[in-house]
């Protein structure tokens, strides 16, 4: 049944003709079938992801996109990455969300309820397993630090990157990296 389902949801979300209202709602029932009664459904995250349901998202995620379709689909995003090793590497490489996630952190024309949802997506990609994936530490390392000293980063956006931080100085191997960027300050408030 729920197998069913989550094909229904994500030909709503791919299928060109539908506005963003109607795939950003389409996004949110997923989002509401992994999250049932503040409970992860790792079950269904699995169905999602083996359904292609990454790239799916990912591509209602860039920009052109209405921001509430970007806001659900970077939401949804988030919680395929939450508790997943093997999701969270899948969203690290993927290609479509590195460009609308940088895209979303950078414009100063994106909503700041979408840019902290796209900042939630990384933090949440940082719970994969040590040590971090290259692309992890060598492209959104730099952008989130980026993103927190912006001058149009709103305070929401920069708790996400600080808890973005805080995940990935776990490893050992990218502490020196934080080192560079001169980012211990924030870490200690």
């Amino acid at each position: 049944m729920a197998e069913m389902e989550v094909d229904r949801l994500l030909a709503i979300v791919a299928k060109p003709q539908n506005t963003d209202h109607v795939k950003g709602a389409a996004c949110h029932e997923i989002f509401c079938m992994m999250w049932s009664n503040m409970v992860l459904s790792l079950e269904n995250q699995n169905l999602v992801y083996e359904r292609g349901g990454i790239e799916i998202i990912a591509a209602l995620s860039t920009d052109g996109h209405s921001d509430f379709a970007r806001n659900r689909a970077f939401n949804t995003l988030g919680t395929m990455a939450f508790d997943n090793n093997r999701n969270s590497l899948e969203l690290i490489n993927n290609a479509t969300l590195s460009q609308s996630i940088s895209i979303a952190l950078t414009s100063p024309q994106t909503a700041p309820y979408v840019r902290e949802r796209a900042a939630y997506v990384v933090n949440n990609m940082a719970m994969c397993q040590n040590p971090k994936p290259p692309m992890l530490v060598n492209f959104y390392l730099p952008l989130m630090i980026k993103t927190l000293f912006s001058e149009f980063s709103d305070s929401a956006t920069g708790a996400c990157v600080v808890r973005f931080l805080h995940k990935i100085s776990d490893d050992s191997s990218t502490h020196s990296r934080l080192v560079e960027y001169r980012v211990t300050e924030p870490l200690s408030r």
